[in-house]
């Protein structure tokens, strides 16, 4: 479950807002959670159930982050409806404001994730025929791990994958969602590296599979197919196959308890495309 102090949203618009805001957060303050990540998580609150967003800031909001993040919002809103007036009128309400000058360039960075009729990429989606139908195959004894929703970055996630490193896995299968959007840089810091640090610690290797969620499909796949080509070395890889959002594996095989647990990511098909 994810923290109350972490809003995420299936909309892809408000997903890729936030990604922009820590983005900045992470270049300016690495390792915490300053005012323009928390005024756009509340502006995308407020646009997800209908609400007008105040030009006041709301309690607990620091007022000029939230002045930036509301900004930040018609920003994008103003480029995804192809309003080039309002759009060159707010960047330069931004540059002549205290934002940070950093907010409105990643702003314009991050909607090249969506296409000039405000669609989302293509996604670089690896078919079945394509990966070829390798099977890893894991002990019939092997301890497997299940995370989902886990790719948060925070705190709390650092504690679970902790918590989980105790019990020692031999397999950990992430069933999606890196947040905010599966950029290269948010998987890398929100996925890999605690991964790195806490799980693979020790000389410790367990192999780790992570499955597509919607989230990890926002800022088009990149991120995420990139990262699931060099999770495993060895064993743990499919050969030299293509890593792929679906896998299968094999256990047991010769003992009386044989099973094989499927992946099946579902975001291809469900409209997140």
């Amino acid at each position: 479950m994810l923290p109350r102090s972490f809003p995420t949203f299936r909309d892809a618009r408000l997903s890729v807002f936030q990604a922009a805001a820590a983005a900045v957060a992470h270049i300016r303050a690495p390792g915490s959670t300053p005012g323009l990540e928390r005024a756009a998580g509340s502006v995308a609150s407020m646009q997800a159930s209908g609400a007008a967003v105040p030009v006041q800031a709301p309690s607990g909001i620091d007022p000029a982050a939230w002045l930036c993040a509301r900004l930040g919002w018609q920003l994008l809103q103003s480029e995804l409806w192809g309003d080039t007036a309002q759009r060159s009128r707010l960047e330069d309400e931004l540059l002549g404001s205290r934002c940070d000058p950093l907010w409105a360039g990643t702003l314009v960075d991050y909607l090249g994730y969506f296409g000039p009729d405000g669609r989302r990429a293509a996604i670089p989606y690896i078919r079945p025929e394509v990966a070829g139908p390798a099977v890893i195959e894991i002990a019939s004894d092997a301890r497997v791990a299940l995370l989902s929703d886990w790719g948060t970055g925070r705190p709390t996630a650092r504690a679970v994958l902790q918590d989980l490193a105790q019990r020692q896995p031999d397999v950990l299968v992430h069933l999606g969602d890196i947040y905010y959007v599966g950029t290269a840089a948010e998987c890398e810091r929100n996925f890999r590296q605690p991964i790195t640090a806490e799980l693979r610690a020790g000389g410790r290797n367990p192999a780790v599979y992570t499955l597509s969620g919607n989230h990890d499909m926002y800022s088009g796949g990149e991120g995420y197919y990139g990262l699931i080509d060099h999770l495993n070395d060895g064993p743990a890889r499919r050969g030299n196959a293509p890593a792929t959002s679906a896998c299968a594996a094999r256990t047991g095989v010769g003992s009386s308890w044989p099973w094989t647990p499927v992946c099946m990511p579902t975001t291809r098909s469900n409209g997140i495309r």
